[in-house]
């Protein structure tokens, strides 16, 4: 009897990092509020930044069934975006890349008048995009800073949510579970890019 190929944790966990950002994007596709904020309707998620995780999460998955190359184009989109970011950071200029990919965290600002660039949230994609283009890589030098920059994905992700947390608290329950919802994906990203690295030592 022929056995049934195991799925090993770190596919798992990919795959249950894209599930999340797929939800987002089905509630902008079939028009369904309570998905397109994750059961807060008035504070809806953009899609760029479903597409952008959801990107990111589907080269989690490939990565984990082998295919480096293709899981490196899948980053190229997020990776211009966020370049995009920090060039209208450093320039000044107000070319509205921020609102799109960082729609839930300028809709709690009181500050939406003037330019705003979340440099918390750029720096966790920053870091967690490294992560995964190091993991996808073909250099065994490159390979060898996954697990330190993962570790640098999961401790900014985690001080950025309890920031967040704790300065949007009066936004209520609502919001926090949407800012808690949304470190997921790159949570269980991380998780699966770990535990493709014990995989290899074991």
């Amino acid at each position: 009897m022929q056995q049934r190929p195991r799925i090993s944790l770190a596919l798992a966990l990919a795959i249950g990092a894209a599930l999340l950002p797929l939800a987002i994007l089905a509630g902008w596709s079939f028009d369904v509020a309570l998905l397109r904020g994750l059961g807060a309707p008035s504070r809806p998620i953009h899609p760029m930044t479903a597409f952008s995780f959801f990107l990111m999460a589907s080269a989690g998955i490939l990565s984990s069934i082998g295919l480096r190359r293709q899981a490196q184009a899948l980053l190229m989109f997020p990776l211009i975006y966020l370049l995009l970011i920090l060039l209208q950071h450093l320039s000044g200029l107000d070319s509205g890349i921020s609102r799109m990919l960082f729609a839930e965290t300028m809709a709690s600002s009181a500050a939406l008048q003037r330019p705003i660039t979340p440099m918390g949230a750029v720096a966790v994609l920053a870091a967690l995009l490294a992560a995964l283009f190091l993991r996808s890589s073909s250099s065994a030098m490159a390979r060898a800073w996954v697990g330190q920059v993962t570790g640098i994905a999961v401790a900014a992700t985690l001080l950025l949510l309890t920031f967040t947390v704790a300065t949007q608290f009066s936004a209520g329950a609502r919001f926090i579970g949407v800012a808690a919802a949304s470190a997921v994906p790159i949570l269980l990203l991380c998780g699966s890019i770990l535990a493709s690295l014990e995989m290899v030592r074991s």
